[in-house]
């Protein structure tokens, strides 16, 4: 009877030491005898849970990133998104990030209803919409890649740049781009991207219309595509300032409708040449430093030199600014100790110029001709 009793005793005592050194896997949800309360909390664990939007401190949401094989995926960018009420599927802020470890494992600082993205470069990606702690498995889907060929109406190779631009379908996470350029047979490849992005491709060669395809990725497999561009025409002109110099620098920009944007810099004799155009350019814009804006046809155009506008303050008086409004734009100085100010690149012509106090009462005001102006101007401020 003895030793039973004492066998029995071991039992217990063993029983006692296991329970007391039994730890929680750190990817283990723990399990709670009774459901939660309607104020979000369980009966007898103290004071019910915070609101959605204001995890309590310690919160965690914990799981892995696999491969389409099951493996572990490290160094995986990790990402917790909060959905915002009204707003299209998949937009919010993102309030937590972490990154996989070696075996795969991340853990988020963060609680409620959330969607966790998985990333790494563009040939995994995998998001979930999670409620609860964990453990959540986030698997990526085998990679698919584009194999295509890019040819003029001939049907003879051309050689074409790419920008591919992949983003999740959600739209719940950044976009990634990047820049593709075909070999001398036309041939070009994307390498691994995941399928569960949407790839719009850009492509552009000189002497032609430029053309956007959108592929459908299958996983695990190759996508063709075949892309035909068609000859494009070309809009040329010169750039020059009232007094007949060449700008050289100067952006000229025009979107002809087509979708698309097309950008060329002036040369040192101020010439500028647009090609692949789908007919006339059509409106353009030109912007240099030191000159206003211009926006008009294009051909010979001529753009307006800025000055700075210098004078003095009579009688001096300190804390006042200098404010010159032209074409809606506010253009503001200080005054100095001595009265003087200098507004810089204000346009050439017919301005308001405002002085005022900090707090932007109006002193006086009135309209000046900036291209009549030789030499520093007075303004009297009383």
């Amino acid at each position: 009877m003895r030793r039973v009793i004492l066998s029995a005793g071991l039992i217990l005592a063993v029983s006692g030491v296991l329970a007391s050194r039994h730890l929680h896997h750190p990817y283990l949800p723990r399990i709670h005898a009774t459901p939660p309360t309607a104020a979000g909390g369980f009966p007898g664990n103290g004071p019910p849970a915070p609101a959605r939007n204001e995890p309590a401190p310690g919160a965690r949401i914990l799981g892995r990133v696999q491969d389409s094989w099951g493996l572990p995926v490290p160094g995986a960018v990790i990402e917790a998104i909060r959905p915002r009420p009204g707003k299209v599927a998949g937009a919010g802020a993102t309030v937590a990030r972490a990154m996989t470890d070696s075996d795969g494992r991340f853990e988020l600082a963060a609680a409620g209803e959330v969607r966790v993205t998985a990333r790494r470069g563009i040939a995994g990606f995998a998001e979930a919409l999670v409620r609860t702690p964990g453990p959540h498995v986030l698997r990526f889907d085998a990679a698919s890649w584009i194999e295509g060929r890019v040819v003029g109406e001939s049907g003879a190779p051309v050689v074409a740049s790419l920008t591919v631009n992949a983003r999740p379908r959600t739209s719940s996470g950044p976009a990634a781009e990047f820049r593709l350029e075909t070999d001398g047979a036309g041939r070009f490849n994307s390498g691994p991207i995941s399928p569960a992005l949407i790839v719009v491709a850009e492509v552009r060669a000189p002497g032609h219309q430029p053309v956007r395809i959108v592929v459908d990725l299958h996983e695990g497999c190759a996508v063709p595509a075949f892309v035909v561009l068609q000859r494009g025409t070309t809009a040329e002109g010169v750039v020059r300032t009232e007094d007949g110099a060449p700008v050289a620098g100067a952006v000229v920009e025009t979107f002809p409708g087509t979708g698309f944007r097309f950008q060329a810099v002036t040369d040192a004799e101020g010439r500028y040449r647009i090609d692949g155009l789908d007919g006339k350019p059509g409106s353009v814009t030109v912007r240099h430093e030191g000159c206003e804006p211009h926006v008009g046809s294009g051909g010979e155009i001529t753009l307006r030199r800025r000055t700075d506008l210098v004078g003095r303050i009579e009688p001096l008086r300190s804390g006042l600014h200098v404010v010159v409004v032209a074409k809606g734009v506010r253009y503001r100085a200080p005054v100095g100790p001595g009265g003087g100010f200098r507004v810089e690149g204000v346009p050439r012509g017919m301005v308001r110029l405002d002085v005022e106090t900090e707090d932007r009462r109006s002193v006086t005001s009135l309209s000046v001709d900036t291209a009549a102006i030789v030499g520093e101007l007075t303004v009297w401020a009383p």
